[in-house]
C-alpha cells in the first residue's frame, strides 16, 4: 500500500518539478504566469513553448486572419540594400512594444522575438517580399497557411500601422525610395505578376499603397496608378 502511495505521490510530483523547470515560478518578473495576469482577459493562447520545449515565449501570429489584402511599400533606403540591412531598422518596433504597458498582450521586459523563423534564423523584417530594381524578387517570411478550407495570413508582418491590417494583408516591399522617383519598370512588371500570382488565393484581393489606410493621401506619386 505504502509502495503505490508513493507511486502516485511520484507521478503527480514530476508534472510540477518539469513545470516549475519551463516557469521559474521564483522569479517573479520572468514567470509566465506574471505575464499572463497582466495580460488582458488573461488570455493564454499568447503565450506558447519552442518547439523542444525549453523555453516559453510570445506567438505573434496567432491572430492571424483569412488572407484579404496586399499592401505595398517602399524601404526608403538605397536600392540595392540587402534584407540584413533593414533588419535593425525593423526590430526597433519590436523593441518599442516589448518596452510598452500595453497589455494585449503584457510582454515588458521580456526580449524581444517576432516569432518569425525563417531559414533557421529569427527575422523581423515587416515584409513578405521584397521587389529589386531588377525585378527580383525575395520571399522573406512565410505568406499563407490552409486552415480549414481557407487561406490565411501565415506570418503576420508588422507593417500597416493596424494590428487587423497587419493580420489580413501580405507586405510587399519595393526596394528604394520613391518619395520622389518611380520603381524601374522591372520592379513594376514583377509587383503586377506577383499580385496577379496572389489573386489565385483570393479572387477578390483588395491592394493598398501604404498611408491609404486611414484615409491619407499616399506618400508615393502617381506611379500608384499601376498597382
Amino acid at each position: 500500500m505504502k509502495i503505490w502511495i508513493f507511486v502516485v505521490l511520484l507521478l503527480v510530483a514530476v508534472p510540477f518539478i518539469a513545470s516549475a523547470q519551463l516557469y521559474p515560478y521564483h522569479e517573479t518578473e520572468t514567470s509566465v504566469l506574471y505575464y499572463l495576469e497582466n495580460t488582458q482577459e488573461n488570455r493564454s493562447f499568447w503565450f506558447v513553448y519552442s518547439e523542444n520545449n525549453d523555453r516559453w515565449g510570445v506567438d505573434w501570429d496567432k491572430e492571424r486572419l483569412p488572407f484579404k489584402k496586399v499592401m505595398i511599400h517602399h524601404t526608403g533606403g538605397e536600392m540595392d540594400q540587402l534584407p540584413e540591412e533593414m533588419e535593425e531598422v525593423s526590430k526597433m518596433k519590436y523593441i518599442a512594444r516589448y518596452a510598452s504597458d500595453d497589455n494585449d498582450p503584457y510582454v515588458k521586459g521580456l526580449e524581444p522575438q517576432s516569432s518569425h523563423v525563417i531559414n533557421g534564423k529569427e527575422t523581423f523584417l515587416p515584409y513578405h517580399f521584397l521587389i529589386y530594381q531588377n525585378g527580383e524578387i525575395i520571399n522573406c517570411l512565410s505568406p499563407l497557411t490552409y486552415q480549414n478550407n481557407t487561406w490565411y495570413i501565415d506570418n503576420v508582418a508588422w507593417h500597416a500601422g493596424n494590428w487587423i491590417f497587419n493580420c489580413e494583408s501580405l507586405s510587399i516591399g519595393l526596394v528604394g525610395n520613391f518619395e520622389s522617383d518611380y520603381p524601374s519598370d522591372e520592379q513594376l512588371k514583377s509587383l503586377k505578376k506577383l499580385i496577379s500570382s496572389l489573386r489565385k488565393y483570393n479572387p477578390n484581393l483588395e491592394v493598398f499603397p501604404h498611408r491609404t489606410l486611414e484615409g491619407k493621401t499616399s506618400k508615393y506619386p502617381i506611379w500608384g496608378k499601376y498597382l
